[in-house]
């Protein structure tokens, strides 16, 4: 075949494919050089903001594709300020167009989206014909606080039994999308208790521990126990990094030991219930099912312990009771030892420098009072003795 009767046809094929599929950018056209941005930035720079105005007249297409590029990059500032006075002013399809591709990327965007809101209404929403979108959606969007409440408003009207990945699968973008992810953020942080539930607790994992999350994940943790406040509902790896997070709660009755700021803005009820649970998890994971599990766990459900942890690289473990505290050992046949308030705290405080269940086995400062020298004794119907002389500590 002769180069003169090459016909690209499966190039052309490939072409019209991305068109179809991007139509925004298929038909961009100009292309706008660093140059060209850098020579713009200078004029606005050199203008005084009453000049700003008529300056959008004498502007090339190109000059102000270059101030959308600005309002973009730069997000505020008086230059990016001027660049959107210059698009407000002077409102062009192509800059329509490319700038809404860009605000959908780039979402949240305040000036961008300011921009791009003015200018359809100054050119008619009809303009996002163009595009994938549908034209009164996007318009109906714009009516609302910003496009990504309306959206989310939307989504809560008319897709109340589908999850949010199956509702914004039916829309124009990507997962990549700025405003895929604002809408995601958006259900986490201020969504209610029936968005939340709606999600699969995987979904909902994967949102929490995206690096591109990190500074949404405290609004996250708060929204997500604060609507989701029972036991039932909540997922153990969301709970867990909670603890990693921000710790426990610390105990109503307790006014000295710290607690993270994060817990202030969190329901009593919720901070109760979450306790609970994190406690009989951390007892469970110790004793595994067994009766001692079951007796301390009992406590936790009266709201009677205030911490638990293990010690001795798990090899022990310690219970505190804020008047008092036990300290368990991992092997069958070692006795419990309940020790005063002042001798538990240093051992609470110190446990990572003991290395032996002998550094913390100490009868002489024991709770003598408390029967057996201060200690638990595990033989059959062990359970009623202990119940009663932990009551008797208890009601001092």
């Amino acid at each position: 075949m002769r180069l003169s009767q090459f016909q690209p046809l499966k190039l052309e094929e490939k072409l019209q494919v991305i068109r179809e599929k991007h139509p925004i950018r298929g038909n961009q056209g100009i292309k706008v050089d660093k140059s060209i941005i850098d020579q713009v930035r200078r004029i606005l720079d050199n203008t005084e903001d009453k000049n700003i105005p008529p300056l959008a007249w004498n502007f090339s297409k190109t000059q102000i594709l270059a101030c959308l590029e600005i309002v973009a990059i730069d997000r505020d500032g008086e230059t990016a300020e001027k660049a959107a006075t210059i698009l407000i002013t002077r409102p062009q399809e192509r800059a329509i167009l490319r700038g809404f591709q860009k605000l959908v990327l780039l979402y949240s965007h305040q000036l961008l989206e300011k921009v791009i809101k003015i200018q359809l209404e100054a050119k008619g929403y009809d303009t996002l014909k163009k595009t994938k979108f549908e034209p009164l959606q996007i318009q109906k969007w714009f009516s609302a606080k910003s496009l990504g409440t309306g959206l989310f408003t939307e989504y809560r009207a008319i897709r109340r039994k589908e999850q949010l990945d199956d509702y914004l699968a039916t829309l124009p973008i990507t997962k990549k999308d700025g405003l895929y992810k604002w809408t995601w953020r958006h259900l986490l942080t201020d969504g209610g208790t029936q968005d939340i539930r709606r999600e699969s607790n995987q979904r909902l994992y994967s949102e929490f521990t995206n690096k591109d999350n990190i500074k949404f994940l405290k609004g996250f943790c708060i929204n997500y126990l604060n609507k989701l406040n029972k036991i039932e509902y909540w997922y153990e790896p969301i709970l867990d990094l909670v603890e990693r997070e921000y710790g426990l709660p610390r105990d109503s009755s307790d006014k000295t030991s710290y607690e993270n700021p994060f817990w202030k803005v969190i329901k009593d009820s919720t901070k109760d219930e979450l306790k609970k649970w994190l406690l009989k998890k951390r007892i469970e994971d110790f004793f595994g099912r067994d009766e001692r599990s079951d007796f301390w766990k009992s406590y936790v459900e009266q709201g009677l312990i205030q911490n638990a942890k293990p010690i001795l690289y798990k090899e022990g473990f310690m219970v505190d009771f804020g008047k008092f505290g036990v300290i368990e050992f991992k092997v069958i046949g070692n006795a419990a030892y309940v020790y005063p308030k002042d001798i538990f705290q240093r051992y609470w405080r110190d446990a990572a420098r003991y290395y032996n269940p002998g550094d913390f086995k100490d009868r002489s400062r024991t709770i003598q009072t408390f029967g057996s020298e201060g200690r638990i004794l595990h033989f059959d119907g062990w359970q009623s003795t202990a119940r009663f002389r932990l009551q008797r500590l208890l009601r001092r």
